[in-house]
């Protein structure tokens, strides 16, 4: 960064706070889409599956509901059938003495077994006989048909175990009537038979029992003797199959998303694992109890296994990876079920994973086409930043780059100025030496004069001659004055073009104050905006808590902006604390150049005193030469004129030696001012000072031309004692401590 201009750095340092915030959030967006996407799809899974859990309870109630309109329908059967018995006067089982003899058949395991039981009568005298032929009338029971089209029988009991035989039916087997067969109290698994059960109990039955190996939905009434004793049964049954037909109907054509669909298994006797109802009903009746999945788990198996244990409204689920037979490979499935235990039904939903995976696969190519919109948008925005911010800093640096060139060259031209001074000091002071020289030689020609009378015209023309020379010096330092007063005043407008070139350094400082404040600004204005974003996504509550995080960064970024434009805007107050001391430096220069017009009027006044004096002796050696009686009043008066001319002399000489010194001062200040120049050029431009300073070699030398001070050695040093006195003073090195005197605040060089 040492080496890089201010343009280098601004740019830089916007580029920074621009490209890092946003490659930041772009990073941090990138993460949070990652854990939404994987959120997203749990969410997705876990709603498809909770859709099924709160599905299937209310299939259970549609179920349910058509049970107990299947109820109400039985009751109104019976009643018929109740309503034919009681038109016959009543079942009587041992009114009449005649018996029949049976061949009893279980229905369950086709055992059979002759036993013979007293003729059912009824109260009319009609009785009923064992009747095969479905041409035949029997009464009731064939009423029930012809009425309701549903099954109608009668049992008797077979002995005291409470076997119930079929007496009267119009259930046909083969185009016989299936009389004769028997329902045992024990079913051959050992457990009593809950129709029997019921009806010994004095109960009805009312639900779902096997005849015939058939399934029927059915009531069975007791019929009791006078003591109360169960003797037999009435029955009204309607086919499972056409009972709940409707219902299946419904369920079949019933659609869950666009893959879901109801299947219903049985789950006890040789109807366990039965299609009860199958998807798209392609494969009712047809068991699929030794299904495998793709691992070889049995999972039809352990549903009918833990059906039966499952408490109503019970809902289990589980993934499947399975192949149905229709042609599609194995399909992953989700199976959701639970048990109907008045039907034996075990309810089943089951939907392709493959149908919430496509919503998965919608929300994935939505973060998608976010993550590419927002890269997209980044590699804009820093495009953006790298245009505006390079024109920002170019219209920043132009300005400087032509402020520091105008700065150095007016440093240059007052660094030659003081050298011009310099050189003029040393004529002015080498002038001196000679003035004095000839004053000594003129007091040892008036000492001549007193005792040498006859000398006095010799003596006289010598000093008109001397005289002369007195003249044409006094007008050559009159002369050098002029130039110097040229250089100062030429001095003095380097001086205010330099003041100006401060003051536009200055103004352009504020302009950079500014924009650093619009930058602050901006940052704070994000900063709000942030806070807001954080407010509303913690009223959104969970589902706004990525959005919370990523607004708590973009706060913390536009924070360290806003940081960042503060030390920048202190940086640049630093800079015009640095021009207002320029400004000052320049300051202290004009009045030094004032001093030295001072004193170049006082030295040319001196010169035109000279001049009046030379004009004077020129008088008084006209006076010697035309009255010799006059001569020493003429010797007097040159005594007088030498003593003045001495005393002028050493004035120029001293005021020489202030103009020298002050020259120095100003050739070290231009060094001063050089060297400031460089370190502003360093700033704006780049690179190491030694690079950026112009005329380094001169610069450290104060100029190259110090003013040397030389008398002759025939000159006594008491005619020009300050002279003297100065130049040991700069031999002893004050020079280096007066040019010390105007270095700035944080100069080390």
């Amino acid at each position: 960064m040492k080496k890089f201009g201010l343009k280098g750095k601004l740019l830089t340092i916007g580029l920074a706070t621009v490209v890092v915030p946003l490659v930041v959030v772009c990073v941090l967006i990138s993460l949070e889409d990652q854990k939404a996407a994987h959120a997203t799809n749990a969410m997705v899974v876990n709603e498809a599956h909770l859709k099924q859990r709160e599905l299937l309870p209310a299939l259970l109630d549609t179920v349910e509901i058509s049970a107990d309109l299947l109820e109400i329908d039985a009751d109104k059967v019976m009643g018929v059938a109740a309503a034919a018995v009681k038109e016959h006067g009543g079942i009587q089982f041992n009114a009449n003495d005649k018996l029949v003899e049976w061949q009893a058949v279980n229905q369950y395991n086709g055992q059979a077994r002759k036993v013979s039981l007293p003729q059912v009568s009824f109260g009319d005298g009609s009785a009923i006989d064992m009747v095969k032929n479905p041409e035949t009338p029997v009464p009731v029971v064939d009423k029930v048909g012809e009425i309701t089209g549903d099954i109608g029988t009668i049992f008797q009991r077979m002995n005291d175990a409470g076997d119930m035989l079929r007496i009267a039916t119009n259930i046909t087997e083969n185009g016989e009537r299936a009389v004769g067969t028997f329902i045992p109290a024990v079913n051959p698994d050992g457990h009593p038979n809950p129709v029997i059960k019921e009806v010994l109990a004095g109960r009805n039955f009312q639900g779902r029992a096997l005849a015939v190996g058939q399934w029927y939905v059915t009531i069975y009434q007791p019929l009791m003797d006078a003591q109360g004793k169960v003797q037999g049964l009435l029955c009204v049954a309607t086919p499972e199959r056409v009972a709940t037909e409707p219902i299946l109907k419904d369920l079949a054509k019933m659609k869950i998303g666009k893959t879901g669909q109801v299947f219903i298994l049985n789950t006890q006797g040789d109807s366990a694992g039965k299609y009860v109802l199958s998807p798209s009903r392609a494969r009712d009746g047809e068991s699929i109890k030794d299904a495998r999945d793709a691992e070889g788990r049995a999972f039809v198996a352990d549903m009918l296994q833990k059906a039966s244990s499952l408490e109503p409204g019970q809902v289990e689920q589980f993934d499947v990876s399975w192949n149905e037979g229709d042609g599609d490979g194995e399909q992953d499935m989700v199976i959701t079920y639970a048990y109907y235990a008045p039907w034996d039904w075990l309810i089943g939903l089951q939907i392709e994973a493959r149908e919430y995976q496509e919503e998965v696969a919608k929300i994935e190519n939505i973060f998608a086409r976010i993550a590419k919109v927002l890269m997209v948008t980044v590699v804009l925005a820093i495009v953006v930043a790298v245009v505006v911010f390079s024109l920002l800093t170019r219209s920043i640096t132009r300005p400087l780059h032509s402020a520091v060139n105008s700065l150095a060259h007016g440093a240059e031209e007052t660094r030659s100025a003081a050298d011009q001074v310099a050189s003029a000091s040393q004529n002015l002071a080498e002038g001196s030496s000679e003035q004095a020289a000839s004053l000594e030689e003129t007091s040892s020609s008036m000492e001549e004069m007193t005792s040498m009378v006859a000398r006095n015209a010799e003596i006289a023309q010598r000093t008109n001659q001397h005289a002369k020379e007195a003249r044409e010096a006094a007008a050559t330092g009159s002369r050098s004055m002029g130039q110097l007063r040229e250089c100062a005043d030429a001095v003095s407008v380097s001086a205010e073009e330099m003041e100006e070139a401060m003051q536009g350094i200055q103004q352009s400082s504020d302009s950079i104050s500014k924009i650093i404040k619009t930058i602050d600004e901006i940052a704070f204005q994000t900063n709000i905006l942030a806070l807001n974003a954080a407010v509303e996504a913690a009223r959104a509550g969970q589902a706004g808590a990525g959005f919370a995080v990523v607004a708590d960064e973009v706060r913390s970024l536009a924070q360290r902006a806003a940081q960042a434009a503060r030390e920048t805007a202190a940086m640049i107050e630093d800079s015009v604390e640095r021009s207002e001391r320029g400004v000052k430096v320049n300051q202290e220069v004009g009045a030094n150049l004032r001093k030295v017009l001072e004193k170049a009027s006082e030295v040319e006044n001196g010169l035109q005193s000279i001049n009046s004096t030379v004009g004077e002796v020129n008088t008084a050696m006209d006076e010697l030469e035309s009255s010799v009686r006059e001569q020493q009043e003429g010797i007097d008066q040159i005594n007088t004129a030498i003593s003045q001319i001495n005393q002028v002399t050493q004035s120029g000489a001293a005021t020489a030696e202030e103009t020298a010194g002050a020259s120095e001062q100003m050739s070290a200040q231009s060094s001063n001012l050089l060297q400031i120049v460089s370190d502003l050029r360093a700033i704006v431009s780049g690179g190491d000072k030694k690079d950026a300073m112009p005329g380094s070699a001169s610069a450290k030398t104060g100029g190259g031309n110090k003013a040397s001070y030389t008398r002759k050695d025939n000159a006594d040093p008491q005619y020009y004692p300050i002279a003297h006195d100065t130049a040991a003073h700069l031999q002893n090195g004050n020079h280096h401590e007066r040019q010390n005197a105007f270095s700035l605040p944080g100069d080390h060089r």
